[in-house]
């Protein structure tokens, strides 16, 4: 129950912190840019793809109709495959999180195994998202058409020695 009740909670603080508002021109001569004449839009994503989002944070954006971008990692989608299939139906929109999501080797836990971004480059990051698409692509029957760097880094390898 302590797990659920955490899990609506961080349902509830990613749909008010981690969305967008775009206010869209006063100037009401030009043609709307947002659906049926709104003013505004809020872009809610979420990252990993984890159980969580399809147990808790799916159900109560389907309930109020509210589409969400995920950008997921393939070992999550093959976890819960016909789940996220759902999502997919249910008309959100699916972005690419990369297969191995790796992360800055500043966590300890990446250093021992030397799987950082610092040890990669741009082709091995190129070859990891589009191992990613095709997997989308061939089980969800979506292409992402956008990517989100795991952990929030925009960087690979060290730069010049």
């Amino acid at each position: 129950m302590r797990a659920a009740t955490q899990g609506v909670r961080l349902t509830v603080y990613l749909l008010a912190s981690a969305s967008f508002v775009s206010i869209a021109d006063e100037d009401h001569s030009e043609q709307p840019f947002y659906p049926n004449g709104a003013s505004n839009a809020v872009s809610i994503t979420f990252d990993d793809g984890r159980h969580s989002q399809l147990d808790i944070g799916v159900p109560i954006l389907n309930k109020h109709g509210i589409q969400a971008t995920f950008y997921v990692s393939r070992d999550n989608v093959v976890a819960r495959l016909p789940d996220w299939q759902k999502v997919v139906a249910n008309g959100h929109e699916i972005g690419n999180h990369t297969t191995s999501h790796v992360c800055t080797g500043n966590f300890q836990w990446l250093r021992k195994q030397n799987k950082g971004l610092e040890q990669t480059s741009l082709d091995w990051l190129r070859k990891d998202i589009e191992q990613t698409n095709i997997y989308i692509e061939k089980h969800l029957k979506v292409k992402p058409r956008s990517f989100a760097y795991p952990c929030g880094n925009t960087f690979v390898g060290r730069g010049q020695m």
